[in-house]
């Protein structure tokens, strides 16, 4: 990995700060904009790209990125997508630009407080320098293991806020559905529709309580393809019509299922699913199982609402 000298990259990036600022300050005139990353720190060392923090109020954050994604921004495939974060890479080809699309008062303006902090500590900058070029040539994820690390270092010395760690016990995922948000919600509400598509492949399932209310219970098995069974107990934590569904399921492993549904163009649906375990241990010794099974899942999901006609 090759880091540029300040002088050698932050010119530029001031440049095209500027301008993408103006693009999306007309696209979102409601956003409040901040130059963050390395090239808004003055003395940092840089890979050359450049990274913008677009802060929106919580509720208009999907409306948000998908106004970005209209205008020709890409959501970042393999980074962490939250409803108070999305990364965007712009299209422009003179300089990698990445966009942080964050929630007002959430957790993740901690870009903003570590930007601060190296601003008005010129000692930790070099500090911050020397770490990027010890680990340059350590490959990707060593070098961003190691960032992360000062990052967090850096903010509690200063008692600032920083993320939580219940990312870490996070796994995530999303995606477009060509449903209206009452008929993805429907799928969840109605159990003969919730009981053709929830698990992985092949798995079947029988309801024996289903309380479709906050502090409802729901109890089932699971009939795997192996013909195991597995049993299930379930308590609805937050129900939002058209909107939220939260899920605590109450035996091991322990976990709350967090789905948000958003209006996504004109007659689709942005389905945000995070299933938060106990601890980051044991989201990282379920991942490969779980990570394709949630697929798996909303596959199966996508199938029961084109066979009820939601297209």
């Amino acid at each position: 990995m090759q880091l540029f000298d300040s002088s050698n990259y932050q010119p530029q990036a001031a440049t095209v700060f500027a301008a993408v600022a103006d693009e999306v300050s007309r696209l979102l005139p409601d956003a409040q904009i901040e130059h963050i990353g390395a090239s808004a720190i003055p003395g940092a060392v840089s890979k050359g790209d450049l990274d913008i923090c677009v802060l929106v109020a919580p509720q208009a954050h999907a409306q948000t990125v998908q106004a970005l994604e209209a205008a020709g921004y890409a959501i970042k495939a393999d980074t962490l997508r939250t409803p108070a974060l999305c990364m965007l890479l712009s299209p422009r080809t003179d300089m990698d630009v990445a966009l942080q699309v964050v929630a007002k008062g959430s957790e993740f303006e901690f870009f903003l407080h570590f930007r601060d902090a190296l601003r008005a500590d010129p000692a930790l900058v070099e500090q911050y320098n020397q770490l990027k070029t010890r680990f340059a040539t350590s490959g990707e994820e060593r070098y961003r293991a190691e960032k992360s690390r000062f990052i967090t270092a850096v903010l509690a010395q200063k008692e600032l806020p920083m993320p939580s760690d219940s990312t870490a016990a996070t796994l995530a995922t999303q995606r477009v559905l060509q449903a209206s948000p009452a008929q993805v919600f429907a799928a969840f509400q109605q159990p003969e529709l919730l009981a053709q598509w929830w698990g992985p492949a092949g798995f079947t399932n029988t309801f024996g309580q289903f309380d479709f209310v906050p502090g409802g219970r729901w109890v089932f098995v699971m009939h795997g393809p192996d013909g195991k069974n597995h049993h299930n107990e379930n308590i609805f934590r937050a129900i939002e019509p058209d909107a939220l569904v939260v899920i605590e399921h109450v035996l091991a492993p322990l976990f709350t299922l967090t789905v948000r549904l958003a209006p996504h163009g004109n007659h689709d649906t942005h389905l945000t699913w995070e299933q938060a375990f106990e601890s980051a241990e044991m989201a990282d010794k379920l991942r490969d199982f779980v990570t394709p099974a949630n697929e798996q899942n909303l596959d199966r999901l996508e199938a029961v609402l084109r066979s009820a006609g939601a297209e």
